[in-house]
């Protein structure tokens, strides 16, 4: 697939097409092709899609264009969470989430903008996160199991975190 078919695929796709006030740079959008390409070959765990005012929807039809073209052959699920969407390779994080919560201790940083510098989180806190991990968990793999498509995805709406809590 060609470089301009690709900056094409996005600008169209992602809502930076004909019409729109500003376009999507050709390295930005040749960037998220490559960044999406990494998550599906499982050498990325996700990305987190923030290209402007497109949204998963959006982000859903440019993954399924980059497939009809042979890009991106493996599953992968947009996941939806409060305005914002993770890109995933739905096999590949539920496996990394439960090495994760298999983990002791569990490797969590506290990384808040009232502390002076990171600090490792104390066992409740680590706690609250691993039951955050493993509803997430739970949800990724009611998706997969309900989506038998090859680009999924669903919404959750997280109680007490957000992707960066």
């Amino acid at each position: 697939l060609s470089a301009p078919r690709l900056v094409a695929a996005a600008r169209e796709e992602l809502g930076a097409g004909a019409g729109a006030r500003r376009r999507l740079p050709a390295a930005r959008a040749l960037q998220l092709a490559g960044e999406v390409l990494a998550v599906a070959a499982g050498l990325k765990p996700a990305l987190l899609y923030d290209c402007g005012a497109a949204g998963p929807a959006e982000l859903r039809r440019y993954l399924e264009r980059l497939r009809e073209t042979g890009l991106a052959p493996h599953r992968l699920h947009v996941l939806s969470v409060e305005g914002s969407a993770l890109l995933l390779h739905p096999g590949l994080a539920r496996r990394r989430l439960v090495t994760v919560l298999g983990t002791h201790p569990a490797p969590f940083m506290d990384v808040s903008a009232g502390r002076q510098c990171p600090v490792l989180c104390g066992p409740a806190q680590a706690e609250a996160i691993k039951g955050h991990i493993a509803t997430l968990l739970a949800h990724l793999s009611a998706a997969e199991a309900t989506n038998t498509g090859p680009v999924s995805s669903s919404k959750v709406v997280p109680t007490g975190w957000n992707l960066c809590t």
